[in-house]
């Protein structure tokens, strides 16, 4: 009869995860929030005098019920992205501006 596996073959311990969790803290230089936050924010400058034109038009027509319409916006111009844009680096914020 096989006395099977013994104990001491395998030792299996439990690790500590406290010693690999750690969060890593990494400090951003001084402005560079500020520096994020005026980029976003020419961006959403940029999307809204970009946005292209839409016509509304009627998809499906309901027989008697107008109200059941079906209506979809459709471009009349593909739209372009402000990161297309051949000047785009130069409309963005400067970021020596900011981080000091």
């Amino acid at each position: 009869m096989s006395e099977g596996i013994k104990k001491s073959t395998f030792k299996v311990g439990v690790l500590s995860t406290t010693t690999y969790d750690k969060p890593v803290s990494r400090k951003r230089p001084e402005g560079s929030e500020e520096y994020m936050s005026a980029r976003a924010e020419k961006l959403r400058k940029l999307y809204e005098e970009m946005e292209p034109e839409y016509h509304r038009v009627c998809t499906y027509k309901h027989p008697t019920d107008g109200r059941k319409d079906k209506h979809e916006l459709y471009e009349v111009k593909e739209g372009v992205s402000p990161f297309e844009l051949s000047d785009f680096e130069e409309r963005m914020p400067k970021i020596w501006d900011y981080i000091k």
